[in-house]
């Protein structure tokens, strides 16, 4: 740290060292309190007990670096969340269970899961790191901390998957639907209360949210089983080979009147006699599939419509 302050601009140094310590805490957030409750059980306990003493024993001195580093005051504020979720180590369930239920009724300032090493310790503890410590307490035989865990399944799964999308925790998930999206990933959607959140069985980074609120058309495929969803911004995302399209597609209609959105959708695919005379086309043709679209115009800019495939013709709407 002496070397990189005597060759680095000031505000370079402080800002670069700064961002290396909220690194530093976040990973070691991570490490003991995981969103797999499995990992590292047997240990999880004593490695709290080791990085407690790390942090004020050997990092905050080195950060600190004699004055040329982070400052005291700014190291120790930024650090005293993570040693208050370290600290719950030290409670006893029936405490842990209670201070749960009570995040769980009112999450406040915490809701969105994220930046977690520069909050303040007011507001640090999650419910994620409650349940951690409750694991870690159940892999050793407690009874009371088995029971509770084993009841908050599912909403640890959820807690897992909001975390990873950086969803609100007020967010509810309301379903969970294999599919493949535009790239020809598999993967799973997951519909929530405001989102729809796309995640690959493999490339897990490449994962996808899209706004309810955003979504203006939504369409049949009838080809591969999918949905079309037209974006506000114009751009459409297709999702094939859905698993229970029906009940996906019910759920984002009214999933998107209960939150106000301005969602047009088609039930069937069938033309209308108004829609079959403005189309100019003969009574025997059939409509097979309806695409969301836009199309740019030179003068009047981009607009969007439906692209209609009949029996014999293509069509826009």
């Amino acid at each position: 740290l002496d070397m990189l302050s005597d060759y680095l601009y000031a505000n370079v140094f402080s800002g670069l060292i700064l961002r290396v310590w909220l690194m530093l805490l976040e990973d070691l957030d991570k490490m003991i309190f995981p969103t797999n409750l499995e990992l590292g059980l047997k240990t999880r306990y004593y490695v709290s007990l080791l990085v407690d003493k790390l942090i004020v024993q050997v990092f905050i001195p080195f950060f600190e670096a004699g004055g040329a580093g982070v400052g005291l005051e700014k190291l120790n504020e930024s650090s005293s969340g993570l040693r208050e979720a370290l600290a719950l180590f030290s409670k006893h369930t029936s405490q842990l269970t209670e201070q749960y239920e009570n995040l769980e009724k009112s999450p406040g300032p915490n809701a969105t899961g994220s930046n977690r090493s520069v909050k303040s310790s007011a507001i640090y503890v999650e419910p994620y790191h409650i349940l951690a410590v409750l694991a870690t307490k159940a892999a050793t035989g407690d009874k009371e901390a088995k029971k509770f865990v084993s009841q908050k399944e599912s909403k640890i799964a959820d807690r897992a998957l909001l975390k990873r999308f950086n969803l609100p925790s007020n967010d509810t998930f309301l379903g969970h639907f294999k599919c493949v999206n535009s790239n020809m990933l598999s993967g799973i959607l997951h519909l929530t209360t405001q989102n729809l959140c796309f995640e690959p069985i493999v490339f897990k980074t490449s994962f996808e949210v899209i706004s309810l609120l955003s979504v203006v058309s939504l369409l049949r495929v009838e080809s591969d089983k999918g949905l079309d969803l037209c974006l506000q911004d114009l751009k459409v995302i297709h999702y094939g080979h859905v698993s229970h399209l029906e009940q996906l597609y019910t759920l984002i209609v009214q999933q998107s009147q209960n939150i106000g959105g301005n969602l047009e959708y088609y039930s069937r695919l069938e033309l209308s006699p108004q829609l079959r005379a403005e189309l100019s086309l003969p009574a025997d043709e059939n409509l097979l599939q309806v695409y969301a679209c836009s199309q740019r115009g030179k003068l009047m800019g981009p607009k969007t419509g439906e692209l209609l495939l009949t029996t014999s013709f293509i069509c826009l709407n």
